[in-house]
């Protein structure tokens, strides 16, 4: 399960899984962390930890539509 923060998510191997890296990956423009779910769980299972996060004006960072990216 990913760990949350108020901007990012950590996906993280399952436990005793050693680690070979750790992947971070930021989105294009019109995009946002969550389209990146399925390829961090595919990461995870091949022993990487990523970290995803939203760019001011994308995604959780958005509070008002005129904050929009």
């Amino acid at each position: 399960m990913p760990e949350l923060s108020k901007h990012a998510i950590y996906y993280m191997p399952e436990d005793g899984k050693d680690i070979k890296g750790v992947i971070q990956i930021i989105h294009d423009m019109a995009e946002y962390q969550g389209r990146y779910r399925e390829l961090a769980h595919f990461l995870n299972d091949h022993g990487y930890a990523v970290l995803t996060f939203d760019l001011k004006g994308h995604g959780n960072n958005i509070e008002r539509s005129v904050e929009l990216g």
